[in-house]
């Protein structure tokens, strides 16, 4: 990644904030300003045919869930191929992913458990 150019973009005018991010082909916009960002969809369309396509569902291998109270990202679909693709497809999640007490299944209690994982020498984790 070419770190010398800019990818997000700005414009403040009248306390009215529109921010533009653009990734070679993926472009995001968010602003305070429905009208603003509208009339931005209109130039592109005519400009470039970019039409605005609602709400932001995936972006780069990110999947994001956006309701009226919260906004969630995550890679669920990503982790899953990953586990399958190194024999690990029946793993259990966690709740936390620096989780560092696995839970026996059968008792119920927690443990500490020193693990080898052959995934990080093929992952470049």
């Amino acid at each position: 990644m070419d770190t010398r150019t800019p990818y997000l973009y700005y414009r403040i005018e009248d306390e009215k904030i529109m921010l533009v991010l653009a990734y070679v082909d993926d472009i995001l916009v968010s602003s305070n300003d429905g009208q603003r960002e509208v009339k931005l969809f209109e130039d592109l369309d005519v400009e470039y045919g970019i039409k605005d396509q609602g709400l932001l569902a995936q972006y780069l291998g990110v999947e994001v869930v956006q309701t009226a109270e919260y906004t969630t990202i995550g890679q669920t679909k990503y982790s899953r191929e990953f586990l399958e693709k190194f024999g690990y497809g029946n793993a259990h999640a966690v709740g936390n992913p620096m989780g560092r007490m696995p839970v026996s299944h059968r008792s119920g209690k927690t443990t500490a458990v020193t693990l080898a994982f052959p995934i990080r020498k093929r992952s470049a984790c």
